[in-house]
């Protein structure tokens, strides 16, 4: 039985304070902006786990306060949790080489390559909401590495629990209901891996 894919988004709400003074005050305006990531396509059962560089998130020399990801139609309307489990949504921001073009659809952690630098950040990652007079620094001129620009990465891990006779199993990414014994690099899975991320790709 054939069923139509549907066009989805990741809406990423951003409230970043902006901010012309020191990077230690937050004085400045406070501007809230959606950006959409690239479009992917679901259908009932299957998986999307995609990692996007570049992305178009904020540049300059800003401070993030706050975070918020959803999956939207094509209509930019919110994709109801009991049709599509946001399993998670990282965004990370590197530093890339000029000149570099980066691999297609992978994360920069996986390349290993000296041409792109993960960026840490000095604070708690799972929040997504930052408490005034503090916010998350980016963009710093004085820390990005001499022959670099900063960039964002984004990884969605999306699941479309459509017509799933067992819709939790399906989030929980249990192997046997994705019928998959092998990760996503063709390397077996271990008799003890039941589930997980390793069995939930696209």
């Amino acid at each position: 039985m054939w069923h139509r894919g549907w066009l989805w988004s990741l809406a990423i709400l951003l409230l970043a304070a902006l901010s012309a003074e020191s990077s230690q005050t937050l004085t400045g305006k406070e501007k809230s902006v959606v950006f959409l990531s690239p479009e992917f396509v679901l259908g009932p059962g299957s998986v999307v786990n995609r990692y996007y560089q570049n992305v178009n998130l904020p540049r300059g020399h800003i401070a993030l306060k706050n975070f918020n990801a959803e999956v939207v139609d094509e209509a930019r309307l919110p994709v109801p949790l009991q049709e599509t489990y946001l399993h998670h949504w990282v965004i990370e921001r590197y530093y890339q080489r000029k000149g570099v073009e980066a691999p297609e659809h992978s994360s920069i952690k996986e390349a290993r390559n000296p041409e792109f630098i993960t960026v840490r950040n000095s604070g708690i990652c799972q929040i997504t909401h930052v408490p005034d007079p503090y916010g998350i620094e980016i963009g710093d001129p004085d820390e990005i590495p001499d022959g670099y620009e900063e960039k964002w990465l984004l990884n969605i891990h999306a699941i479309d629990t459509r017509g799933m006779e067992d819709r939790l199993g399906c989030t929980e990414c249990r192997c046997d209901l994705y019928n998959v014994t092998k990760d996503e690099y063709g390397d077996p899975l271990s008799s003890d891996y039941k589930g997980g991320l390793r069995c939930c790709y696209d």
